[in-house]
């Protein structure tokens, strides 16, 4: 599951599941705080992005079972790879 975090008090937290759409709007992609994953959400951000800090290729899932990002690294996964 990934869990997305809000920093706006009308939208706290919305959850999204590889093969269902993001049903984040994209206005709220600037409201996003946290992003937390794991499983097969966490396995579909590591093969699907670089650069995200804390991703270690080949760690998953030995070593990294949920993973966490904040702020603009938070904002990036929602914006870009849940589209």
């Amino acid at each position: 599951m990934l869990s997305i975090m809000f920093d706006v008090s009308d939208e706290r937290c919305a959850q999204w599941h590889v093969g269902t759409v993001c049903r984040v709007h994209p206005k709220l992609i600037p409201h996003v705080c946290e992003v937390e994953a794991d499983g097969d959400e966490l396995e579909f951000i590591i093969n699907n992005s670089s650069g995200l800090p804390s991703l270690l290729p080949g760690a998953y899932p030995k070593y990294y079972r949920v993973q966490t990002w904040y702020g603009d690294h938070a904002k990036w996964i929602v914006g870009n790879l849940l589209k």
